[in-house]
C-alpha cells in the first residue's frame, strides 16, 4: 500500500488492484459451485476473505432450486472455511428459492453463523 496524497489516502497499487479485479471476475463468472471450489484451491485460495463480497453476490444471485445444490454449496463451505461467514449467511437468506428449499437455506445460513 502507497500513500497517494498525504497520510491519511492510501492507495493499493495498480498491480493489486488489477489482481483483485481478476479474481472477482473469475468468482462472478463461475459456471458452477464445483468450479468455485477449484478456484479456491488455486490462487484465490490466498484472497478469499477480501473476495467474501463477491462469493455472496454469487450465491445470492443464483437460483438455488434443488437439494443437491445446497448441498453442493454445504460441501464448499467445509471444504473452504473462510466462506462460513455472517455476510454469506445473509446473501443466502436474500435469495429467491422455492418454498420447498426454505428449511435448507436457513440451515445452510446457521451453519453460516459463529
Amino acid at each position: 500500500v502507497v500513500a497517494d496524497e498525504g497520510p491519511d489516502q492510501l492507495q493499493e497499487p495498480a498491480a493489486a488492484k488489477l489482481a483483485h479485479g481478476l479474481l472477482s471476475t473469475l468468482v462472478c463468472y463461475a459456471p458452477t459451485i464445483d468450479q468455485l471450489y477449484i478456484l479456491c484451491q488455486g490462487e484465490l485460495g490466498a484472497h478469499i476473505e477480501s473476495l467474501l463480497g463477491d462469493f455472496a453476490d454469487k450465491f445470492e444471485g443464483l437460483y438455488w432450486s434443488t437439494v443437491e445444490q445446497l448441498e453442493q454449496l454445504h460441501a464448499l463451505v467445509d471444504q473452504v472455511p473462510t466462506l462460513r461467514s455472517p455476510l454469506i449467511a445473509t446473501a443466502m437468506l436474500k435469495t429467491e428459492t422455492p418454498d420447498a428449499l426454505a428449511r435448507g437455506i436457513v440451515d445452510f445460513a446457521a451453519a453460516c453463523l459463529p
